[in-house]
């Protein structure tokens, strides 16, 4: 995974990098292909860098955002124990991918603004 934060468009970190296969690094998996809640994977996983989980909590939660109302879609609880008070949910639609994430602790939102077709 190579990953970068921007500040004033201009690259300030790429920590949380990081190659599967290159001291002790291993894949993960960021979405199962048949999900069932109680499902729980490890997305990533660099020891001390990079350690993200998720929890498939449900199949069926709807979700409005401003690129439109979305129904049956998968919600996930996300954690680190890289920051034991970081608690993401995540909302996954199905044609459209991830459509909402939720930070629990501060209440900041991600949605999907727009979805443009092909």
């Amino acid at each position: 995974e190579s990953t970068a934060e921007f500040e004033d468009g201009r690259p300030v970190t790429v920590e949380g990098s990081f190659t599967a296969g290159v001291n002790g690094d291993k894949p993960g998996i960021i979405m199962e292909a048949h999900s069932v809640p109680g499902d729980f994977y490890r997305q990533e996983f660099a020891l001390a860098n990079a350690e993200d989980n998720a929890l498939v909590v449900s199949l069926d939660a709807t979700v409005n955002v401003p690129a439109g109302l979305f129904h049956h879609c998968l919600k996930t609880k996300e954690t680190t124990p890289l920051e034991p008070d970081a608690l993401e949910h995540k909302y996954y639609a199905a044609g459209a991918g991830n459509v909402l994430t939720v930070d629990v602790r501060t209440g900041d939102k991600i949605k999907l603004v727009k979805i443009h077709p092909n």
